[in-house]
């Protein structure tokens, strides 16, 4: 079977490639990319479609074209608009049209202010060598939202440049309740929308450029403000309405506790909304000023135990290797990882505070506040746009399932990932490599746990080709195992970048 399509697009807006003047003023510019993905199997490869802000539909054989627009003005030196739309096309995808990205950027100086929906690029994991961050790892399509914050890391002044600072802060909300209604509706289930979000990063490290740095920082999740259905009688019924007033965007922006939980209708918050995190400590070393490594840990949280470090080794950890050097370096960088969510605070939650009358009365002692059940909720359902995961794509989306909710939450898992040059030449262009791979035994949860475990091993080999404004790629992703089947997926993708004035 031979697919193919033509359109504009953006890969993503960092990948977007604004053309630069010697005065001020404006400029447009547009991307034209066609991509095919030809395979057996039950879905294209893991590797092919993760992290790729579900832009390549999860069934083989199938074709996505894209058509972007980006304009950008610059006011003065430091203060620049950019304007981007985005959308995409496909044959056999997830979607037959959609409005990937629709955003406008104000920057000044080091920091920013936007509206609208963007794919996001995470700040700290490479999203092209990791296996993908616990909170952001666009895996998941972009949710319209107003972010404000720091463009990069900002040295602070007058501090020796000792002190740099990432931020960014954001409200939005989910657009994907007709897919949940439309999945519950073939279920007959409940199911949530109008869900609104609330997201926000906080990263402090030092001087970067010294022998020795470190990092510690924290990524912050809320859902919050939804309302939920169910079916009774083969009728859909709002069950409750719960919907976002001003005051609960303050209680979203910073957690408090609801005193009345269980005389105001507990079964959906203690903590307003639902929360997910994750903090970071990181530790680099310059070996060279152009040869860098990082050891760190990303650890996951839904409440107060994890916070607490109470879930063991669960979270992300990992060693990278980035390489800056000028002309063919074989190796641009490499990444390592350990993916842990077993513990998850322990197998059972009892919280007295949960409950009303003589239970809440039960000694501390008697108190076990585990089963964490990460990415999923009992009211808000799970931690997903159109099925796929905000998070790692490590835990296997619910859209593989036809389901709302996850049933693999807990897991161990191994990834690997190296880039690098292959050729630089004026007359054939440049072109690079990506190798990455994952292996996973999941053991279902602690609820429902798999009676035998399912593992999976995962793997990609891509080669990239760029000359002037074309770009291209061919790569090869299998899976073998228990999760996603036995897959062989081939991806062909082109691109061209032009220049309107």
């Amino acid at each position: 079977m031979s697919l193919c399509a033509w359109t504009t697009g953006a890969v993503m807006a960092q990948d977007i490639e604004v053309p630069q003047t010697d005065s001020l003023g404006t400029n447009m510019s547009f991307e034209l990319t066609a991509e095919t993905a030809l395979g057996t199997g039950d879905w294209n490869a893991y590797q092919t479609v993760s992290n790729r802000y579900h832009t390549l539909g999860l069934r083989p054989n199938t074709a996505v074209g894209r058509a972007a627009l980006t304009l950008t003005h610059d006011f003065s030196k430091n203060y620049r608009m950019t304007a981007v739309a985005d959308a995409l096309g496909s044959i056999h995808g997830d979607h037959k049209f959609y409005l990937q990205q629709l955003y406008v950027n104000f920057k000044l100086h080091h920091f920013f202010a936007e509206i609208g929906s963007r794919e996001i690029e995470p700040i700290l994991r490479s999203r092209r060598l990791s296996s993908g961050n616990i909170i952001e790892s666009g895996n998941a399509k972009p949710i319209p939202q107003l972010r404000i914050g720091t463009d990069g890391f900002w040295t602070v002044p007058g501090l020796n440049k000792w002190l740099e600072v990432y931020f960014d802060g954001a409200y939005g909300k989910y657009i994907d309740g007709g897919y949940k209604q439309d999945v519950a509706t073939s279920l007959q289930t409940t199911f949530t929308r109008g869900m609104w979000m609330h997201h926000k990063k906080l990263y402090l490290r030092s001087n970067s450029q010294k022998l020795f740095y470190g990092m510690i920082g924290i990524d912050h999740f809320v859902q919050f403000g939804v309302q939920r259905y169910d079916f009774v009688d083969g009728q859909m019924v709002l069950i409750k309405d719960s919907p976002a007033t001003i005051k609960d965007f303050w209680r979203a922006l910073i957690p408090k506790g609801d005193s009345g939980y269980a005389t105001n209708g507990g079964g959906e918050d203690w903590v307003y909304g639902n929360h997910l995190g994750s903090y970071t400590i990181q530790i680099g070393c310059n070996i060279t000023p152009r040869h860098q490594v990082n050891a760190f840990m990303d650890n996951i949280f839904e409440d107060g135990s994890g916070m607490a470090k109470r879930n063991g080794w669960d979270g992300l950890w990992g060693l990278s290797y980035q390489n800056t050097t000028e002309g063919v370096q074989y190796v641009r960088g490499a990444t390592f990882e350990y993916l842990q969510t077993t513990n998850q605070s322990g197998v059972l939650h009892f919280d007295p505070g949960d409950w009303t009358g003589e239970m809440r009365n039960i000694p501390s002692e008697h108190y076990s506040t585990g089963n964490d059940d990460y990415y999923n909720n009992s009211f808000y359902q799970s931690y997903t746009t159109y099925g796929m995961g905000q998070g790692t794509p490590l835990l296997p989306s619910p859209r593989y399932r036809g389901a709302l909710t996850y049933n693999s939450t807990n897991i161990k898992a191994w990834h690997v990932g190296v880039e690098g040059d292959l050729l630089q030449s004026p007359r054939y262009g440049s072109f690079s490599y990506l190798v990455k791979g994952s292996y996973r035994k999941s053991y279902g949860q602690h609820v429902y746990p798999f009676l035998v475990p399912e593992h999976t091993f995962s793997m990609l080999v891509e080669a990239d080709w760029a000359k002037g404004p074309w770009r291209g790629s061919v790569s090869y992703g299998l899976d073998g195992g228990d999760i996603y089947g036995n897959n062989n997926t081939f991806d062909f993708k082109v691109t061209y970048h032009g220049r309107i004035f």
